[in-house]
């Protein structure tokens, strides 16, 4: 019998994770910071957001409704029930999830996201994805500091 209980308790907290990572995705995609959804959803901390977003904290029934409605989303994209109808890659969301869980992701993909439309046309840009990521990292790197590498021989994320 307790073997039941483990693998309810593992599979309600693996559950959590995926719903904190979809809510992290989305929040992503529309530009919002984790302050920003927490205003939007009632009174929370942004820490709170972000509890929820690494699964730490369950999120209850009445507050997930409330951030579907604050990402424009109905409850079933937070369970990938919607994904097939929305047109969304189950497999691709899966990946991009993933990836926002390594370290500095994030920070990379916002330098992306404020560079002008002039700076991502670049020719690195139409050259190789690896140049294009050589571009992001050097403004952020230059906006930031985030990675620069102290001896001067190469970029390092630190």
């Amino acid at each position: 019998m307790p073997e039941r209980e483990d693998d309810h308790e593992a599979l309600a907290a693996g559950l959590d994770i995926d719903i904190g990572r979809r809510i992290k995705l989305r929040r992503i995609q529309l530009g919002l910071s984790q302050s920003d959804l927490a205003r939007k959803i009632g009174p929370v901390a942004f820490q709170q957001v972000q509890k929820y977003e690494n699964g730490t904290d369950r999120v209850s029934a009445s507050r997930l409704y409330l951030i579907a409605e604050a990402l424009g989303v109905g409850i079933g994209f937070f369970y990938g029930l919607d994904d097939a109808a929305a047109g969304i890659d189950t497999a691709a969301v899966a990946g991009s999830i993933d990836c926002l869980g390594e370290r500095y992701a994030i920070e990379v993909l916002e330098c992306f996201r404020d560079m002008t439309p002039e700076q991502r046309s670049t020719s690195a840009r139409r050259d190789a994805p690896g140049a294009l990521l050589g571009a992001v990292l050097a403004d952020c790197s230059a906006a930031s500091g985030l990675f620069d590498d102290p001896v001067g021989q190469k970029p390092a994320i630190r």
